[in-house]
C-alpha cells in the first residue's frame, strides 16, 4: 500500500473515532477533515479551525 493511501486511511479512521467518541464538534476534527477531504495542509487547517474557534466564541458571547 502506498504511503498517502496509508496517511488518508488513519485519517479516515481518526475522524470515526472522533465522531463515535462525541468528539465531532472539536478544532482537531475540523483540521483532520480540512487535511482529508480538502486539500489543505496542516498548518493552514489549524489557523482557520481556530479562527473559527474564535467566531464561534465571540458569537457566544454576544448571545449571552
Amino acid at each position: 500500500m502506498e504511503k498517502e493511501n496509508t496517511y488518508e486511511m488513519t485519517l479516515q479512521r481518526v475522524i470515526n473515532w472522533l465522531d463515535r467518541n462525541g468528539k465531532s464538534n472539536t478544532k482537531i476534527r475540523r483540521v483532520v477533515d480540512m487535511v482529508l477531504n480538502h486539500d489543505t495542509s496542516f498548518d493552514r487547517a489549524v489557523f482557520i479551525a481556530n479562527r473559527e474557534a474564535d467566531v464561534n466564541d465571540q458569537v457566544a458571547k454576544e448571545e449571552i
